[in-house]
């Protein structure tokens, strides 16, 4: 099957590289390896690719039979899902925490102890103050990085007699409504500094009546059929994500009357972390028990990101998992999570790292083209099956069977375009018997379909007699 969509694509006038990249990213959980976006982008990146498996048990405590489950995948290049988990009946939008919540996040890579900023500390008095951040960052300590292509894969673990259960899910643009820089929990050893980022808060459905309503085609099935979310390139283009170093955000509070301002850069970009909030207003107001939570626990676990590029947000939310006191003493539900992510990332002129960059991939618009037509005739989300033996290239290759005709006919006029058939005259010649007059050659101006024939021509020709 995966020689057929090859096949398909190559009568697109696509090369074998953009062809490994197309089908990569419209199925990230297949065999196989991509090279690069072929967009007119100049910057020599590294181009690491990621495999993450992680699970989310019961929470611990539950009393009840089931429980319930919200996940976001956010576009970041640390943090490859974060979670959070409570009792039935659990109302996410909710603002305060139900009893036993848990909360947790699945990483792609580690992060690093870096200083961060010096502040200075208004007081309501007019006193000023000095105090010292930190930050943390990927080890790689990147300049900024993009998507190549990411999924999701959630898959249940539980006994045959208690896999019931229901699974939503959807995909958005990254809409940031506020961005505010603040500190966490957590202090820096030894110095006991505190560490700063930047929260940035994007309206999300917390419930599955909203994800339902507000996606055009959202998934609703059996949480036994798990599910496998391909993350979609937003487009219509895939720049890199934007980074935001000291002094560049504003002020945070951090009292009743008190203030501080960065004065000191570290030249390092300010992590940063996506908080979902259960309305558009942006307030931090509107947060529910999930971001509240989030703050509190993930973050002060340091789990940030250095920024988010044009890649969509997943949203999963899962119902009425059973419980461990099911059945008399069942082990619970258990989603087992695979990630498989591919950066690009550009580095620092000062990391180590940047002996790994590879020039860009060559320009190939058709690329880009072909793979944007295709996803926005795919659904966003399959059951979790799908993620392997290759069975999302059979609805490829339907997709490019029915997308065929518009495509070749957009390819033959970007081709025409760029180069044309030149119209030559084509000349014919008869032969003429010998003592004849010779006949004139004709010319005409041979059409764009017609092909030059290069046969001669057979003619009688009677002598007078002598």
């Amino acid at each position: 099957m995966q020689s057929q969509v090859q096949e398909k694509m190559k009568r697109y006038g696509l090369s074998d590289a953009s062809r490994s990249w197309v089908l990569k990213a419209l199925d990230p959980a297949a065999v196989g390896s991509a090279s690069g976006i072929p967009d007119s982008s100049a910057c020599c990146v590294m181009r690491p690719e990621y495999t993450v498996q992680a699970s989310i048990p019961t929470p611990p405590g539950t009393t009840t039979s089931t429980w319930d489950c919200y996940m976001y995948v956010p576009p970041g290049d640390v943090n490859a899902l974060v979670w959070a988990a409570a009792p039935s009946p659990a109302d996410f939008s909710s603002l305060g925490a139900p009893l036993n919540a848990a909360f947790g996040n699945i990483q792609l890579q580690p992060d690093v102890n870096i200083p961060g900023p010096n502040f200075i500390t208004v007081s309501s008095s007019g006193s000023l103050a000095y105090q010292q951040s930190g930050m943390y960052s990927p080890a790689t300590l990147p300049a900024t990085f993009r998507t190549q292509f990411r999924s999701v894969t959630v898959e249940l673990s539980a006994p045959a007699v208690a896999d019931q259960g229901d699974v939503y899910a959807a995909q958005y643009p990254l809409e940031i409504r506020s961005s505010i820089l603040t500190l966490t929990p957590l202090l820096l050893a030894p110095s006991g500094f505190p560490y700063c980022y930047i929260a940035d808060a994007v309206p999300l459905p917390m419930f599955e009546t909203d994800l339902t309503l507000s996606s055009r085609m959202p998934y609703v099935g059996r949480a036994r059929d798990g599910v496998y979310m391909p993350i979609r390139l937003m487009g219509p283009s895939q720049p890199f994500a934007d980074t935001s170093y000291d002094g560049g955000v504003g002020q945070w509070k951090t009292g009743p009357g008190f203030a501080a301002l960065p004065i000191v850069s570290a030249n390092i970009p300010i992590p940063r972390a996506l908080i979902p909030i259960q309305s558009d207003s942006g307030s931090p107001s509107q947060e529910s028990w999930v971001s509240t939570g989030i703050r509190g626990v993930v973050l002060g676990l340091a789990s940030f990101d250095t920024g988010y590029d044009n890649s969509g947000v997943g949203v999963i939310i899962w119902r009425g998992l059973s419980a461990s006191s099911v059945g008399g003493g069942l082990p619970g539900a258990t989603l087992m999570v695979k990630v498989v992510v591919g950066l690009e990332v550009c580095p620092r002129p000062t990391t180590p790292d940047r002996i790994y960059m590879k020039p860009p991939a060559i320009y190939d618009p058709r690329a880009i083209e072909v793979y944007y037509a295709v996803m926005s005739e795919m659904a966003p989300c399959y059951p979790a099956r799908y993620n392997s033996l290759a069975l999302l290239l059979p609805v490829i290759s339907r997709v490019l069977s029915v997308l065929g005709g518009p495509l070749l006919a957009a390819g033959k006029a970007v081709v025409s375009e760029f180069f044309p058939k030149p119209t030559t005259p084509a000349v014919v010649y008869r032969p003429q018997a010998s003592g004849a007059t010779p006949l004139r050659a004709r010319t005409r101006s041979r059409s764009k379909s017609a092909p030059i024939s290069l046969k001669k021509r057979r003619v009688r020709v009677r002598l007078p007699k002598k």
